[in-house]
């Protein structure tokens, strides 16, 4: 079963996503200026935990720190800005959750797709910081061409199939699933039809997938 990106990270964390520390010792403290200079990488080696929980903890933490530091130029500025950019923040978000969520059925399930989703929020976080420059953004409309670009995955959601040796519950679920992703799907496409297409461009780069994980998904 999938679990949303919120439920992932907090089970990471909770179930250990740093290394366990002894009586004798102290996990070392670190500080949103200090998870900005050191980045993701930097985080792991300052924490000394290379597992897979230890990476998406960092990215967690890393993604904490640029969301805070944006937060706070923007809220400088106005405090409606906040609110906006929050919006395509989760609208991009639970769109990720929804992509990796396919993945996880169509690909006869695996917790990588959990650990992908999760260290994507250093991405996406990068990027939202990248469009608050931008903002007020103003107003507009993504080209055809941008559109058409993103309605490829629209037909992808569709033709997508669970794989072969699914159960008859996994095959309801991944029915579920498919109508949830066209959802998050669709909301993105609104937004995009009032956004300049620059900006629309900038989201994409987080927002779609490569060009394996689109042919894994589309089965090809």
């Amino acid at each position: 079963m999938f679990i949303s990106r919120r439920g992932f990270v907090l089970a990471v964390l909770m179930m250990g996503g740093l290394r366990l520390w002894s009586q004798e010792e102290v996990a070392p403290m670190i500080s949103m200026e200090e998870a900005l200079k050191l980045g993701v990488e930097g985080i792991v080696t300052k924490l000394g935990d290379e597992s897979e929980a230890g990476l998406d903890s960092a990215a967690y933490f890393y993604a904490t720190a640029k969301r805070l530091q944006t937060e706070q130029a923007l809220g400088a500025k106005d405090l409606r800005l906040v609110s906006d950019l929050e919006s395509l923040r989760d609208a991009a978000g639970e769109w990720l959750d929804a992509w990796y969520g396919g993945m996880y059925h169509v690909s006869g399930g695996g917790t990588m797709w959990g650990h992908l989703q999760t260290r994507c929020l250093a991405e996406l976080e990068d990027t939202l910081a990248e469009l608050a420059k931008r903002m007020p953004l103003k107003p507009g409309n993504a080209t055809a061409e941008t559109l058409t670009r993103w309605g490829r995955l629209e037909k992808a959601i569709a033709k997508a199939k669970v794989f072969e040796e699914a159960d008859a519950e996994m095959k309801a679920m991944w029915k579920t699933h498919q109508k949830l992703m066209h959802e998050k799907w669709e909301r993105l496409n609104f937004e995009f039809q009032a956004l300049d297409d620059a900006d629309v461009q900038l989201l994409l780069k987080v927002l779609m997938p490569g060009k394996e994980e689109m042919e894994s998904f589309s089965g090809n």
